[in-house]
């Protein structure tokens, strides 16, 4: 009869915890019903008259099967008049124009003006000479190039086989095309040459699953619709329903879980007691 009795309670208990599991297991995670834009990688979109495009959107899986995956989109714009500087430090060498060229800024302790020295690559324009050997050589204190024509060679000043060096020189207030912008020289000093212009600037901006994004002083979120497409949405009152719908479900999750295993523990507990021996 005692037997009898424990197997009753043991079919209870492991109904209840077989019934609450498969709650957790087949209960729906909350969806996001939310408004806004679907994009993917290349889709391009305007928020206040500033245009941007998605330039990529990465799925992750995490190493060893932990922690899931993990989500990022980036967003490209073009800024149309952004501030740029440079110096160019006095002795230092620069490309610009399509050549190298050595900065030297005028004499004294205050000077308005620089000038730019071309420097000849000669190693270059001796690898283009059949005729010259690829290095120069020095006789009698001065560096020559050696020259062989009809099995002959002869000594040429370097002065007189390359060509003399470009000089160009700029003051305060002058305007240079620099990487195809007209520069500004703003100041000279003994030490270095500081300009400025105005060109177009590639920003960007990397967001994660579900985190906000300012674009053109307005806030978005962003949820991955899959691995392709995101949702780009300022519809923050279903994001709150969403948050709030999922808490509750882990509440209640949490809850079912625990009868699963307090239901588990009592069966086997009752188990226990029933096949105790007696003592009578």
């Amino acid at each position: 009869m005692q037997r009898r009795a424990v197997a009753v309670f043991v079919a209870f208990f492991l109904v209840v915890g077989s019934l609450s599991l498969a709650l957790v297991v087949t209960a729906e995670s909350p969806h996001l019903d939310a408004e806004g834009r679907e994009l993917q990688a290349g889709d391009s979109f305007t928020v206040s008259e500033q245009e941007y495009t998605v330039a990529s959107i990465t799925a992750t899986e995490s190493s060893g099967g932990e922690g899931g995956t993990t989500y990022e989109t980036v967003f490209e714009w073009t800024v149309q008049n952004s501030d740029y500087s440079q110096s160019w430090e006095n002795n230092s060498t620069v490309e610009f124009d399509g050549q190298t060229w050595r900065v030297l800024t005028g004499a004294g302790e205050d000077p308005t003006t620089f000038t730019l020295e071309q420097q000849i690559d000669k190693q270059a324009i001796l690898a283009e000479d059949p005729d010259a050997s690829n290095e120069t050589v020095m006789y009698e204190g001065e560096e020559h190039v050696v020259i062989t024509e009809n099995g002959e060679e002869r000594l040429v000043p370097a002065d007189e086989y390359f060509p003399e060096p470009e000089s160009r020189e700029y003051s305060e207030g002058d305007t240079l095309d620099y990487n195809g912008n007209a520069s500004s020289v703003d100041a000279v000093s003994a030490t270095a040459v500081d300009l400025s212009w105005i060109a177009p600037q590639t920003m960007s901006s990397s967001v994660g699953q579900r985190a906000n994004v300012t674009l053109s002083e307005q806030t978005f979120y962003v949820d991955f619709v899959d691995e392709s497409t995101i949702l780009l949405s300022s519809d923050f009152a279903a994001l709150n329903e969403l948050n709030t719908a999922t808490d509750t479900q882990h509440t209640y999750e949490n809850g079912l879980w625990g009868v699963t295993l307090l239901s588990g523990i009592s069966a086997i507990f009752l188990l226990g007691m029933a096949y105790m021996p007696s003592r009578y």
